[in-house]
């Protein structure tokens, strides 16, 4: 190819890793934090838990126990560990499940009276004298489901004052000893036992600094459309249909689910936090979704959507499900959830800001050759190359060129395997113009025969072309067909599929 003809050249693909990562570190979309076991384990965990995530400044999770007052306020097992990392994290935080009452005969009606008071104040002591000086306390989260001792069915007229009381000497402590506890009102997404409005009357921003909720992909959390939608799951493999899954987050955005929670989170202007999120495992205690990536994508967007304070996602094998993600320190958790994880790493890495994945190999053809690429050729092979002459790369050194001084036809491809659910396919590009065909094609995305083409431009300025194609068999192919005769050409660099 001659000077005039590259100067004339044109042809590319991108958006990639080099577009995504910006000079610095964007701030995050939401406060990341995560549950991974209770301390001294879980706090163990973070360092790696960060590492496999791609984000820094992962803040954690924790529960106090519930047998008795004596237990939940004297928890040095948990207070020491926890301490010590907020010490080494000053940026970080904790979530820590607090029990509005313990399983010792203690009543709600007692706690309305203030006569627990002591206990909560004992408590807030013994966490700052062990260095945990600022924590988010879910004082009776999930009050609204019948597996608490403090749940709220049981005395209704009572709990909301028993709350009233815990969140006033918390607050209290606070402006005596200068610690920083922040009250959340938590209860469970979905109807539960009852109108979750019946636990709020009588609360306001004076007793709580963050509303919660938790959201998991299973039948109790979106109400009756998704008992219907997963009824088959609870006690089989069987895996739910892709418009099963669509079906039942419309449902958990209803019946006292993530919409009213949005409402009164607005209505309130209290900041809303997601405490504990997770996809659940089919065959398991209950109706749920199993691996549902959708599911994560939607929970991604509804947390943008809404300015989503603080998210925590419940990365354990509970005793109720799985939600387990991550592989643990050693590597070892195999999760049953493939789709999930990888739309989770693609989603919340890099503090919920995530950085491209392109999925092909030699995509901006650096190598100097075109090695993990395919060619296909009808005639003249040899019209297609990597080039590094001046003007072929769009960045870096090298970039595919065709061009030939006789006629040629041939198609470079690349067979990648990616995770289900929608994918854009990008390329920048340039080209002389008057091919017969000169086009990127996508197929092998949906099982059948589906091609989605694109036209290169005649131009002879980088453009990026792109397209968007939703996979449904595991596997893509991009591939960039050219019939041309002598001396037309094209260029093209940065291909992404992400």
């Amino acid at each position: 190819m001659n000077r005039l003809q590259k100067v004339a050249a044109a042809s590319a693909t991108l958006l990639v890793i080099a577009a995504g990562l910006a000079a610095q570190r964007p701030a995050a979309a939401f406060q990341e934090a995560v549950y991974t076991g209770p301390a001294p384990y879980g706090v163990n965990q973070l360092p790696q838990y960060q590492t496999w995530l791609g984000s820094t400044g992962v803040w954690g999770e924790d529960f106090e126990p519930h047998s008795n007052w004596g237990d939940i306020e004297n928890s040095q097992w948990l207070y020491g560990p926890w301490g010590t990392w907020e010490k080494n994290n000053p940026s970080g935080n904790l979530l820590l499940g607090v029990p509005l009452i313990p399983s010792d005969g203690s009543t709600l009606a007692a706690g309305a009276t203030g006569a627990y008071n002591s206990h909560f104040t004992t408590m807030c002591s013994n966490m700052q004298a062990a260095g945990l000086t600022r924590a988010i306390l879910r004082i009776g989260w999930e009050m609204n489901l019948g597996y608490t001792v403090w749940n709220a069915a049981q005395d209704q007229s009572h709990w909301v004052p028993a709350f009233q009381q815990a969140a006033n000497t918390v607050h209290a402590y606070n402006s005596a000893h200068g610690t920083s506890y922040k009250v959340c009102w938590n209860p469970s997404n979905g109807w539960g036992q009852q109108a979750t409005d019946q636990d709020w009357n009588g609360l306001s921003s004076q007793y709580v600094d963050y509303i919660g909720d938790d959201v998991y992909d299973d039948y109790p959390h979106g109400g009756n459309g998704s008992q219907n939608e997963y009824a088959n799951t609870s006690s089989s493999t069987y895996q739910p249909t892709a418009a099963q899954q669509a079906s039942a987050w419309t449902d958990y955005q209803d019946n006292y689910g993530l919409s009213y929670y949005t409402g009164l989170s607005q209505s309130t202007g209290i900041p809303l936090i997601i405490p504990e999120w997770g996809v659940w495992g089919v065959n398991e205690s209950r109706p749920a979704g199993g691996d549902d990536p959708s599911f994560i994508q939607n929970m991604y967007n509804w947390f943008k959507a809404n300015n989503i304070a603080i998210e925590c996602y419940f990365d354990v094998y509970a005793s109720d499900g799985d939600h387990d993600l991550w592989p643990g320190s050693n590597g070892s958790t195999v999760s049953e959830f493939p789709q999930s994880k990888a739309k989770y790493l693609s989603l919340f890495t890099n503090g919920g800001n995530p950085v491209s994945t392109n999925y092909l190999a030699n995509s901006g053809f650096e190598t100097g050759n075109l090695n993990n690429w395919n060619m296909w050729v009808g005639s003249n092979g040899s019209a297609g190359y990597a080039s590094n002459y001046a003007g072929d790369a769009h960045t870096g050194t090298y970039g595919f060129t065709t061009w030939s001084s006789s006629a040629y036809e041939l198609t470079l491809y690349q067979q990648v395997t990616v995770p289900n659910g929608s994918h854009t396919v990008s390329a920048w590009v340039r080209s002389s113009g008057g091919q017969t065909a000169c086009q990127m094609l996508v197929r092998y995305y949906n099982g059948g025969s589906s091609i989605t083409s694109v036209n290169f431009p005649t131009t002879n300025t980088w453009t990026k072309i792109s397209t968007t194609v939703n996979v449904t068999s595991g596997t893509l192919e991009v591939s960039f067909y050219n019939k041309s005769s002598a001396n037309q050409w094209a260029n093209v660099d940065d291909v992404v599929v992400n």
